[in-house]
């Protein structure tokens, strides 16, 4: 008995003595708990009652939502780098597609993002001063460029009149 193939196991929902074959291997490199015979029931009764499981996970979600929360919270505590990496790597992969929808929310939405926008500015004076005020302190550099190219772009205008 050399490899893993000349091992009996032993099912874990059957209790059967099976022999595993080239489709008992998962991804992973190990082997499954339960023969093929219990892991196709299984699959027939997933595909069979859906709606039913559904309702199970439906009535357990709600049951728990503090549970849940909580453990997504840790989740993302946790991995917070590898959540960064995969959001990045997504964006990378489907700029297009979210540029496309982001510019048509806007188009569809032009009047609720600009009230949103003066209703924000309306409730946050004091914090967008201070953050200008922190801004000019912060980058002189910019500031007086930015002057100067407006200075330059009006003097122009007005030797075009």
């Amino acid at each position: 008995m050399n490899s893993h193939t000349d091992l009996k196991h032993i099912c874990s929902q059957c209790k059967k003595d099976w022999k595993p074959d080239i489709n008992d291997y998962k991804k992973s490199g190990g082997i499954y708990k339960t023969c093929s015979g219990c892991r196709d029931r299984q699959r027939d009764y997933r595909d069979n009652n859906k709606d039913k499981i559904k309702g199970y996970w439906k009535k357990y979600q709600d049951n728990n939502k503090d549970k849940i929360k909580e453990q997504k919270k840790q989740y993302q505590d946790n991995n917070k780098d590898k959540i960064k990496e995969r959001k990045k790597e997504y964006y990378d992969n489907n700029k297009d597609k979210i540029r496309e929808r982001k510019k048509e929310y806007y188009d569809n939405n032009k009047d609720k993002i600009r009230e949103q926008r003066k209703q924000y500015r309306d409730n946050n004076k004091d914090k967008i001063r201070e953050y200008r005020k922190n801004y000019k302190k912060s980058n002189p550099d910019i500031i007086r460029e930015q002057k100067r190219r407006y200075r330059d772009k009006k003097k122009k205008l007005k030797e075009q009149l």
